[in-house]
């Protein structure tokens, strides 16, 4: 039976480059494999996510009121699929070659599993239907070479409405060690004439609930379709949109992102001082982080239906769930009892229908895109090229 690897084209994408894909249960996000971030994951997950005494006491730093370890700001990652065209024998004996992350036959002969290695000593098995895989598209690129992918949660995952910003961090944008003369030339211009040189960040892009008075009020207003696609419960504001942006008018484009009338002006408000506090805790944890990310972002997100704010009594987390099972609430406390919880999807729904493996965040700040990153020696301190962006985006988040 010729077979293709699972995939879809990701839904809700702000900003990036085409051919981030994800499975049909949008639990896991499949990017296309770039050397420098795959090694920037990997580095991570040895650095912080391996359990090793020195590793517990990052992610237990939080406990104590330390800083929120690096890694709680950054996708969970899950390993390297090699995706092509396979044989698959048609007794669903699955055989897959990939990097990183064993497969392994799962309990029901109908799917197989990802296995990966938690904060925890137990794996945690996330299974993906045969049978869809059988019969999704083709993944394979020019002459059915086999691709690889890195494969990372998908931070939209549990969401039902997500609004979502995605901010460019820095104002260098280019890696003078790999980039050509003529990009180093095209992207310093990019960055004198936005917020980039200014601000040290630059919007990229936005998805948007139609239901924004500000945003409605913007698309009348400006009457120029370049900067904004109209689908059918969303607009796009692109990239263009972002460079047309500057110092007297960033703050507007920042309260469009929360100008939402499907929740009320205290959920706004709400989400505007959660944003802050996140800020804050990530500069903490960046001043103390030796690493250098060129053309990184920050995602940020946030849930529209005022249903799932009510079903969760407007309670968020400050920092996002860990997807692999830890996590950090707003009051800096450790629920041991919760510690298993999302290992057994058939067992874990609640009476809504709710996974506990799924978000259950009303919004969150992530980093992403870690094509031009890397940890540098500790001597060398922290990125100030970042460092100057969040700085500007705490001022900004004071003012809203």
């Amino acid at each position: 039976m010729e077979n293709s690897v699972p995939g879809k084209h990701l839904r809700h994408q702000a900003a990036g480059h085409d051919g981030t894909l994800t499975d049909d249960e949008e639990l896991l996000v499949f990017k296309p494999c770039a050397a420098q971030e795959l090694a920037f994951y990997k580095q991570v997950q040895e650095s912080y996510v391996v359990q090793t005494p020195a590793n517990l006491e990052k992610v237990n730093s939080i406990l104590e009121g330390g800083d929120v370890p690096f890694h709680y700001w950054i996708p969970s990652f899950l390993g390297v699929l090699e995706q092509g065209t396979h044989t698959v024998p048609d007794d669903n004996s699955y055989v897959y070659s990939q990097e990183s992350l064993p497969i392994t036959e799962s309990s029901t002969p109908d799917s197989i599993s990802f296995e990966t290695r938690t904060n925890s000593s137990t794996p945690m098995n996330i299974p993906i239907d045969i049978q869809s895989v059988s019969r999704s598209g083709t993944l394979t690129g020019s002459n059915n070479d086999t691709k690889s992918y890195i494969v990372l949660e998908n931070l939209l995952k549990g969401y039902s409405k997500p609004n979502i910003m995605d901010i460019k961090l820095g104002k260098i944008l280019y890696d003078s060690t790999t980039a050509s003369t003529e990009k180093m030339e095209r992207l310093a211009d990019v960055s004198a004439n936005t917020t980039s040189g200014s601000l040290s960040f630059r919007i990229c892009g936005m998805i948007l609930d139609k239901n924004n008075n500000l945003l409605q009020e913007f698309i009348s207003n400006e009457g120029n379709s370049e900067y904004f696609t109209i689908e059918e419960d969303y607009v796009l504001l692109n990239k263009l949109f972002g460079r047309s942006r500057d110092e007297s008018n960033i703050l507007h484009a920042i309260n469009l992102f929360f100008n939402n009338t499907s929740l009320s002006t205290e959920r706004q408000q709400y989400l505007k001082e959660t944003f802050l506090k996140r800020l804050s805790l990530l500069y903490n944890t960046l001043l103390d982080t030796p690493v250098r990310m060129i053309s990184s972002s920050l995602l940020y997100i946030y849930d529209s239906d005022s249903k799932r704010w009510d079903l969760l009594n407007d309670e968020d987390s400050i920092v996002r769930n860990n997807f692999l099972g830890s996590r950090i609430d707003s009051d800096n406390s450790d629920d041991d009892d919760n510690d298993d919880d999302g290992d057994n999807g058939d067992d874990d729904d609640d009476e809504n229908g709710n996974n506990n493996n799924s978000n259950q965040c009303l919004s969150s700040l992530s980093l992403i895109d870690f094509a031009h990153s890397k940890f540098v020696a500790k001597e060398l301190g922290c990125d100030e090229n970042v460092i100057v962006g969040v700085e500007n985006l705490i001022e900004l988040f004071n003012n809203l």
